[in-house]
């Protein structure tokens, strides 16, 4: 379940049936050469993060771009 997508009323239950469990994905916002954008890190991480939600039912928190 993705934490940003869920409504305040929703998300205790959502907690509870996650064994309180959520992941948090991170991206660093770096340059990674001519070719890519800075913002890859970020752009690889969300979809990762969010198919390990799927697999696990762990609630997905909203991705953090840091750098």
């Amino acid at each position: 379940m993705i934490w940003a997508e869920r409504t305040w009323t929703e998300i205790p239950g959502d907690l509870e049936a996650a064994n309180y469990t959520a992941l948090l994905p991170v991206g660093a916002t770096e340059q990674h050469g001519p070719h890519l954008g800075t913002g890859m890190d970020t752009a690889i991480g969300d979809p990762l993060c969010r198919k390990a939600a799927e697999r696990t039912g762990a609630l997905m928190l909203p991705t953090l771009p840091y750098g």
